[in-house]
């Protein structure tokens, strides 16, 4: 009778002691083939992105410089740099439209050729670039 008190509270335990592992860090899991998230500026090919011509900062460093998707078809952009009237200004903004492979930005807050970014998504990796060619390299926030 011991025997089975005893077998029968091992296996209890080795049932309890099971527990289903697979909803853990479901906050923390990201989809790579997915452009919703946010990003942070990681590099890009503009000569002195965040200075003006005196090459003092404007306030406007890249890791300021971040993209939110809340769905794939919008983004809001946070402290982008773009040339206005011949001054260097730190601007946020969102999208008109996200098409495959093209961001059309809400006209007037993005002056050309900032105004239409192509994309391309690799994992964790969104390249934009502009239409001056200038690529903007995001990874994505933990």
């Amino acid at each position: 009778m011991k025997n089975q008190i005893f077998v029968l509270a091992l296996l209890a335990i080795m049932i309890s002691s099971c527990s289903g592992d697979d909803d853990t860090n479901t906050n923390t899991n990201t989809n790579n083939d997915t452009i919703i998230g946010t990003w942070i500026l990681e590099s890009t090919t503009e000569q002195g992105y965040n200075q003006n011509i005196e090459g003092v900062l404007i306030g406007c460093d890249t890791s300021a410089t971040t993209l939110k998707f809340d769905k794939e078809t919008t983004v809001n952009i946070n402290s982008m740099v773009v040339v206005q009237n011949g001054t260097k200004l730190c601007v946020s903004g969102g999208s008109e439209e996200i098409t495959d492979d093209t961001i059309k930005l809400i006209k007037g807050t993005f002056p050309p050729p900032k105004d239409i970014f192509s994309y391309k998504l690799q994992g964790d990796i969104l390249t934009l670039t502009d239409g001056g060619n200038d690529d903007f390299v995001f990874k994505r926030a933990n």
